[in-house]
């Protein structure tokens, strides 16, 4: 795979990216050598052969970033959301974690909200989960987990209890999956909207709105379930 082409087709800052893919093909990543190495290889070679209108570009992001949404994703290396958004770097937000969860008890992803919706004044908060989840695999497997994994895990071990009846009807493994999946966004965006951070910014008259969707890795389609932004 080219990575220069994949991520040359968007944005502004994609003068270099089609001058040097004859210059970074030549750097396998299948090679033998540290692929944190290979990184920092490609990395190197990129950022030699920028054109001078990306390196404008790159250095213009240095004076603050005013991202349009803040994304609550899962950590799962399959879902390039810049990719499949067609957004530039400083648009979105992004927050990852195992199942795109949010949790009172969690410190990170409520501090990621609080600064968004306090001091960089976004407006759209957007929970993005995926089908082919191995967080979801995990709780639907039924086995007991390992901390701190399992700890992680209980809320949507939880859902699934209770929904279980529904989701075990389901014909197969993958339409089960997406079931727990969807429910499990529906959940975490009841969170975000019953949280302090929102409904105080909502008091003030900030037009806050939670959107909930699925990203689908078979096809690269997000899809917008519709939740109802405000309880």
């Amino acid at each position: 795979m080219n990575l220069l082409l994949l991520v040359g087709t968007k944005g502004k800052a994609k003068g270099a990216y089609h001058q040097i893919v004859e210059k970074v093909d030549n750097i396998s990543f299948n090679k033998s050598g540290l692929f944190p190495e290979k990184i920092l290889e490609f990395n190197e070679t990129w950022t030699k052969n920028m054109s001078p209108e990306d390196r404008t570009y790159f250095k213009n992001l240095t004076k603050g970033h005013y991202p349009k949404a803040v994304v609550i994703t899962c950590s799962d290396s399959r879902i390039p959301l810049d990719l499949v958004t067609g957004t530039e770097p400083g648009t979105l937000f992004v927050h990852r974690n195992v199942c795109n969860q949010v949790s009172l008890t969690d410190k990170s992803s409520v501090s990621v909200l609080q600064y968004s919706v306090n001091s960089l004044n976004v407006e759209d908060i957007i929970i993005v989960g995926h089908s082919h989840c191995g967080g979801i695999d995990a709780v639907l497997s039924g086995d007991e987990l390992e901390e701190p994994i399992g700890e992680w895990l209980k809320e949507i071990k939880k859902l699934y209890i209770a929904n279980r009846k529904m989701i075990d009807s389901l014909p197969t493994h993958r339409e089960q999956n997406l079931a727990l999946v969807e429910l499990n966004i529906q959940r975490v965006v009841n969170i975000v909207n019953q949280l302090d951070i929102v409904k105080n910014a909502r008091a003030l008259g900030k037009p806050i709105k939670v959107y909930g969707w699925v990203y689908h890795l078979g096809s690269a389609e997000l899809h917008n379930l519709n939740i109802p932004s405000s309880n």
